[in-house]
């Protein structure tokens, strides 16, 4: 059986078409060959259905042959798993080279080969001190010794300044060039998805726009963990655009959008040295995404409502033509409006179809008609008595009143019938508008009451044009703009387009935001924050990240170890001046390597390095003992131990918290005093080693003194001095904010609400507990309390700690031994803190050589640890690479096979439409000439 003429014909044209395709997208590809982030295309090609059964020359359907080949669309070699992996992947290499660069920069500090350093000048302090020893109370060896000190104390300060340019060029990074560069990546990936959404509305593929963005997205992955996810959607007659969503993913799992479409998120910062935060703070605004969602939705609610209003009070406005109101009835009849469609439908149907409607008066006049009809035919046929011509005027007269009767009624249902057509398709009209005017209506309303908000739909009776909405906060009042006139949005003849501004005038705020820190997404961004904020063990959750905190601690702590035990051995004790060698340039009582100075008094000559506490024997420069100098030799050169000391809980404003029983957290400090003492508006509350000051509860009396709760009038002794006596000679001596003084307040010494210690007015060097008794003996080059006792039989001493630095005593078990706690360390006998804190941990023991070069080897330790781990993920990256350019990248040897096999289809199906030519050739021209 003959099949179409030209089907085949179709075949060779598509087999044509493709062929040309193919080779044009070979060409896009060899072209781009070089370009940066550029896939590799293709034509996705389908084999074309065969003709269905109803050709007129169609075959039996097992004989059915295709129609050639379709190019249904150009698609790029790309699979979504590598590029997850590769992302992923890219956010851990990220994190670790980030990390790496703080790290290598904080080697170089602590380097102590390659340069002389902080080892070199301690070695040359305990040199000079060895030949002070030798020529003990000579000014000119304690002046040697004195610089020494100095160029040790300058490699302190030296030391702190670099970990500060540090700090401070990560926090200049982070804020200026991580978060902007984000930014601007968020954003142009966010303008992609906008260009690339038009580009296939339009029904393009967009491809290289898609390049383009992948590029960006490979690049934001260096700095978070990203989760990418396309989805389509149809908007028109087939037309399919792609929803973006871009989300940060968590530690934990969790996300956090960060785009979606043509909107992005936004990174803000604030850092220490710039803000005054306590920490550098990475926050992530994506208030924007719900903003323009809400926008999106809400002018769409608008709208519809608005042209719903307009296509209502069309209808009205056309209604009141058919039926205009009837001022002549009582009351007067208004004008029909879309709402009384339904029954004024109802009522024409009735009057067509009810009983004695006009179909039945139709019938009877139908049967009127043949009555008549029949009658005038009747009389026409009566030959027998023939009809006069009056009585067949009569007769005809009669039947043409029924067919004009009849002609009537039907013209009358004719009419009926179109004006309830009308009105129908005018119902039909206004259902769907007020369905959608309240759909959209309860929907808005719905948006705007989760935020607090209630909004009323007002308009001009009769007039759906002048429809608005006005607007009441929770507590019912006005919603008014800023000059006092009432918000309104309009919903009549135009509508309100709002925005995030009309949006926040009414009371919608959007404030969604989270903290990238908590939400720790693998990545460079972490690795800065890391390396900035974290301390390790010397943060209140310990960690085993040690950034640049850390380090700074490390030396701080070092710097205060130093000082104290060489100023403590250094005090005479039985002198009112103290001999301090070391003191702060801040003037506080915690020495750090920024702060630590040379003692004034020590530099000027006005004492210097004590060579013996006990009687000196002989005169003159050059005798003397050299007991006490020998001692501070064998304090630096023996094995200390070294602690975190408590650290508190604080926010990231600096501010220090106290988490009641309930759970509930609150700020119990925000400040510390030039001692280190806690305070709350500079009220104290507890000292360094978080123990409380005790207070009383105080009001003002207007001569200036203060009243306690039981009426007790504390009178003013000095400067801020407060004293009651109870006639007894008990003295109370308090400050302005009620804290306690020890005994009459002259001593500036406040009390601490635990068991402490007090020295022995009778034996000076022996302290006694609040009972009296003889606790301590003695003190450590830390400044503790000590108790020594001797065996009478073996003469060996024993020495045990009683108590802090600050008096404080230490608990003791049943056995009398100091009782510790999780961390080792000794538990004070005092009250609950006022603050959270943890108690310290242990950081290293052995001499201060030995400590800093533990800070060089920790450093060395996390350099190599890092840089192999950035190394596994760069060789991870690297074969993840090498898979995505296998299937994604052009090769020029494949694109040239392509162009061989391409250009041979070309050609075949060339020639497959020459050989059809020739086939109809044959068939129209030469086939039947025979015998002509």
């Amino acid at each position: 059986m003959l099949r179409s003429t030209f089907y085949s014909f179709t075949t060779a044209l598509r087999g044509l078409n493709t062929a040309q395709k193919q080779l044009d997208i070979t060409g896009q590809n060899i072209s781009n060959v070089g370009t940066t982030g550029y896939t590799r295309q293709r034509a996705d090609v389908y084999s074309a259905t065969p003709a269905g059964y109803g050709d007129k020359y169609g075959t039996i359907p097992s004989t059915l042959v295709g129609q050639g080949s379709i190019v249904g669309r150009i698609s790029q070699c790309r699979d979504q798993f590598l590029d997850v992996r590769f992302r992923r992947e890219c956010a851990g290499l990220g994190e670790e080279e980030a990390k790496l660069d703080s790290m290598q920069d904080l080697s170089a500090v602590f380097d102590e080969i390659e340069k002389s350093g902080l080892m070199t000048s301690f070695n040359d302090f305990i040199s000079k001190l060895q030949s002070l020893a030798s020529n003990a109370n000579s000014s000119e060896f304690d002046g040697i010794a004195r610089n020494s000190a100095a160029t040790l104390v300058k490699q302190f300060n030296e030391y702190a300044n670099q970990l500060s340019t540090i700090r401070e060029e990560k926090e200049y990074n982070l804020k200026e060039v991580t978060c902007n560069a984000i930014n601007d990546l968020m954003s142009n990936i966010a303008k992609l998805n906008e260009s690339i959404r038009a580009v296939q509305c339009s029904g393009g593929p967009a491809l290289e726009l898609k390049d383009e963005r992948n590029l960006l997205l490979d690049e934001l992955s260096n700095y978070m963990k990203l989760d990418v996810k396309y989805t389509p959607k149809e908007v028109a007659g087939g037309i399919v655009v792609e929803d973006v969503s871009i989300s940060m993913v968590g530690a934990d799992g969790s996300k956090q959008p960060l785009i979606y479409n043509d909107t992005a998120a936004t990174f803000n910062v604030k850092t220490p040295g710039d803000d005054g935060t306590d920490k550098a703070i990475v926050t992530i605004d994506n208030s924007s995404l719900p903003a323009v969602a809400a926008e999106r939705s809400i002018n769409n609610y608008l709208k519809t409502i608005s042209m719903g209003n307009n296509t209502l009070q069309s209808i009205n406005d056309a209604l009141a033509k058919l039926y205009p109101e009837d001022t002549s009835t009582i009351p007067p009849t208004p004008a029909l409006t879309y709402t009384g469609l339904a029954a004024k439908i109802a009522e024409i149907a009735d009057s067509i179809g009810g009983t004695g409607g006009l179909n039945e008066q139709i019938t009877a006049a139908s049967a009127a008609v043949n009555t008549a009809r029949t009658a005038l035919n009747d009389r026409l046929k009566d030959t027998a008595n023939p009809p006069t011509q009056t009585e067949l005027d009569t007769l005809k007269q009669t039947l043409a009143d029924a067919i004009s009767a009849h002609s009537s009624l039907v013209t009358q249902k004719d009419e009926a019938t179109k004006r309830k057509d009308l009105l129908s398709k005018y119902n039909s009209t206004a259902t769907t508008a007020a369905n959608n005017v309240a759909n959209c209506d309860a929907a808005l309303k719905s948006t705007l009451a989760a935020k607090g908000i209630t909004a009323t739909e007002m308009w001009t009776v009769g007039d759906y044009t002048s429809c608005y909405y006005s607007f009441t906060d929770s507590l019912g009042n006005p919603i008014k703009d800023s000059d006092g006139n009432d918000v309104t949005w309009k919903v009549g003849s135009t509508y309100t387009e709002v925005d995030r501004a009309k949006l926040q005038e009414i009371g919608m705020i959007f404030s969604d935001h989270f903290d990238a820190e908590e939400f720790a997404s693998s990545g460079a961004l972490k690795g800065a924050l890391d390396m900035l904020n974290s301390k390790g063990v010397f943060d209140y959750e310990a960690n085993e990240v040690r950034g640049i905190g850390y380090y700074e601690s490390m030396l701080d702590t070092l710097a205060d170890k130093l000082a104290t035990c060489l100023n403590q051995l250094n005090d005479k004790e039985n002198t009112a001046i103290k001999e301090n060698l070391f003191e702060t340039s801040d003037g506080s009582s915690v020495f750090t390597a920024k702060n630590l100075k040379i003692a004034d008094d020590w530099l000027n000559g006005k004492y210097g390095i004590t060579g013996t506490k006990g009687n000196q024997v002989g005169s003159g420069e050059n005798t003397g003992q050299n007991d006490n100098i020998l001692l501070m030799i064998s304090t630096i050169s023996s094995k200390l131990s070294y602690s975190t000391g408590p650290l508190p809980n604080k926010d990231a404003n600096g501010n220090y918290l106290k988490t009641d029983a309930g759970g509930n957290t609150s700020i119990a400090a925000n400040g510390r005093d030039s001692d280190g003492n806690y305070t709350l508006n500079g009220v104290l509350v507890s000292n360094k080693d978080m123990v409380n000051f005790k207070s009383i509860s105080v009001t003002q009396l207007p001569n200036g003194n203060y009243e306690d709760g039981s009426g007790n009038e504390y009178v003013k002794t000095a400067d801020n001095v407060f004293a009651y006596d109870d006639g007894s000679g008990n003295i109370t001596a308090i400050n302005s904010d009620g804290i306690l003084y020890k005994g009459d307040g002259t001593s500036g010494e406040y009390q601490l609400d635990g068991a402490t210690v007090s020295e022995d007015p009778a034996n000076p060097g022996t302290y006694l507990d609040a009972g009296g008794n003889t606790v301590a003996n003695g003190k450590d080059v830390e400044g503790n309390y000590t108790m020594t006792t001797t065996d009478p039989v073996t003469g060996n001493q024993t020495v045990k700690i009683v108590a802090n630095s600050d008096g404080v005593m230490y608990k003791t078990d049943g056995s009398g031994n100091l009782s510790k706690d999780s961390n080792g360390n000794y538990i004070l006998d005092a009250a609950e803190s006022k603050l959270d804190y943890r108690s310290g941990s242990f950081l290293f023991k052995g001499t201060f050589g030995e400590y800093l070069s533990n800070i060089s080897n920790v450093i060395s330790l996390d350099v190599s640890s890092t840089s192999n781990l950035a190394a596994n993920h760069e060789a991870i990256l690297g074969d993840i690479q090498d898979s995505k350019e296998a299937i994604s990248s052009v090769s020029l040897d494949e694109e040239g096979v392509n162009i061989m096999q391409f250009q041979k289809a070309y050609n075949a199906a060339a020639r497959l439409m020459t050989a059809l030519d020739e086939a109809v050739e044959r068939i129209i021209n030469q086939m039947g000439t025979v015998g002509r």
